[in-house]
């Protein structure tokens, strides 16, 4: 009978050490998991920002169209106040107590805040839709 007690107590320790392990396991699978996956995302805004850049595409539009919300979430986001539009800075006019941001050039676009075309900028003179 002390055998078989002996063999039930081995039996409990050797279950309880793998249960441990395993849930160690399966703990670093779960980060190596996050981590493969940072990495992915961080490749994927890479490519496209490289794509855009080369082929002169609008990188958020592309951005949006393209990434996961999950991947949208690990973009190191320009602060809204900053407009770049073909590597353009865009500057500001008020027009009726209102802020609009324009090209500076001939046939230019004017944008409201929300960034939606408004209008052109022609000949020196804002024309709005």
């Amino acid at each position: 009978m002390k055998v078989k007690e002996a063999l039930k107590d081995l039996n409990l320790k050797i279950n309880s050490i793998l249960v441990e392990a395993y849930t160690e396991i399966s703990e670093e699978i779960k980060n190596i998991k996050k981590i493969i996956d940072d990495e992915k995302s961080e490749e994927k805004i890479k490519l496209i920002e490289q794509i855009c850049k080369g082929e002169e595409l609008n990188e958020k539009e592309i951005k949006n169209k393209y990434l996961s919300e999950k991947d949208k979430k690990k973009i190191k986001t320009i602060p809204d106040t900053v407009d770049v539009i073909n590597d353009e800075l865009l500057d500001t006019v008020e027009i009726e107590d209102k802020t609009y941001y324009y090209e500076p050039k001939e046939k230019g676009n004017i944008y409201d805040s929300s960034k939606k075309v408004v209008g052109t900028y022609k000949n020196g003179k804002f024309n709005l839709s």
